[in-house]
C-alpha cells in the first residue's frame, strides 16, 4: 500500500500577479500534498493563519516592505508559522527581515521561476 501524503498548507502572501500562476500551480496538483491559500496584505495573511493554520508562510518583499518590520513576529503568531522570505538582493532588507524574524530568505525571481518550471 503506497504511503498517503499529509495534506500540508501554504500561504503566499503579497506575490502581486505571480501569486495567481503559483496558486494555479498548486490547484493543479503539480505539488502533491500541498494546497496553497493568497492573500494580498498583512491583515489577510494573519486573518488566515488564525482561521487556518498553515505549514509555510510565503512572505514577498513588497508586502513586507510596506509593512512594520516587526509584521513577521505578528504574522508568526504562537504557534511561530516558518517563514520564507523571497526579495531582490537588498542586502539591508534581507538582513533586517531575518533578523525580524524570516527563517530563510530566497531571490524572489530565483523562486518564482523554480516555481514555474515544476520543481
Amino acid at each position: 500500500m503506497p504511503p498517503t501524503l499529509e495534506r500540508r498548507r501554504v500561504l503566499l502572501a503579497g506575490l502581486g500577479t505571480e501569486c495567481d500562476a503559483l496558486k494555479a500551480q498548486f490547484d493543479a496538483g503539480l505539488f502533491p500534498g500541498w494546497e496553497a491559500v493568497a492573500a494580498d496584505g498583512v491583515e489577510r495573511a494573519r486573518f488566515v493563519l488564525q482561521m487556518e493554520p498553515c505549514d509555510v508562510l510565503v512572505l514577498d518583499a513588497d508586502l513586507y516592505r510596506g509593512s512594520d518590520p516587526a509584521v513577521l513576529a505578528w504574522l508568526g503568531g504562537p504557534d511561530r508559522t516558518p517563514v520564507l522570505f523571497l526579495a531582490d538582493g537588498a542586502p539591508g532588507l534581507v538582513v533586517e527581515a531575518l533578523g525580524q524574524g524570516a527563517d530563510h530568505w530566497l531571490p524572489r525571481d530565483l523562486a518564482l521561476s523554480l516555481s514555474l518550471i515544476h520543481i
